[in-house]
């Protein structure tokens, strides 16, 4: 069932996050160097492709759930995030139908008023205690605890065009683990920029 392959992803994350900090870059590099092979081939399903980088992400930090996305502008002139990839966490009928529906082409996420939204304006986000953190701005009722969660916004030359949000590392998010996830971060940068080039 997905929430037996939930808790096994989970547990593997566990036992990665103990290993040696160049085995975890290693295996960061590979799947950068994945995506980066097919996305430049262009014979690829970018949700496909993405999930798997999410995936990886969620397993190296250690993290509970998150997504990756492409910051866009609506007609009214605010800024959105377009997922290329999220983890399904949908706690009812309405958000089930919600997800269903917009999982593969991306699901819009615009609260300006949030942790997230913080991001999106380009600020580095960390909460370890999110019940607490005047920043958030609580969540719908049913939705999944959100205890610990990290922001970081995909910039090219100031300009925040994309974001990765992290939830419920159980060590709490540091610098540490923002400087290790650099690379994907300049890299997710790299593949927005070239997206929108093609």
């Amino acid at each position: 069932t997905q929430q037996a392959l939930h808790l096994q992803r989970l547990e593997f994350g566990r036992q990665i996050s103990k290993s040696p900090l160049n085995e975890r870059q290693g295996r960061l590099l590979n799947a950068i160097t994945r995506v980066q092979s097919q996305f430049l081939i262009g014979s690829f399903d970018r949700y496909e492709l993405f999930t798997t980088l999410l995936n990886e992400l969620l397993i190296l930090s250690d993290s509970e759930y998150g997504f990756i996305g492409e910051i866009m502008i609506s007609e009214e002139k605010a800024p959105y995030c377009a997922t290329w990839s999220c983890t399904n966490v949908s706690w009812d009928s309405g958000s089930r139908k919600w997800f269903s529906e917009g999982y593969r082409r991306g699901l819009r996420i615009f609260k300006q008023n949030s942790l997230y939204g913080k991001a999106m304006h380009g600020e580095i986000v960390m909460a370890n205690n999110v019940d607490s953190d005047i920043r958030a701005t609580g969540r719908p009722k049913g939705h999944p605890p959100l205890k610990s969660y990290l922001g970081l916004p995909i910039k090219r030359n100031e300009t925040v065009i994309g974001l990765c949000s992290l939830a419920n590392r159980p060590s709490g998010y540091d610098q540490e683990l923002v400087d290790f996830l650099e690379p994907f971060v300049l890299t997710f940068g790299c593949l927005i920029e070239a997206q929108r080039n093609n």
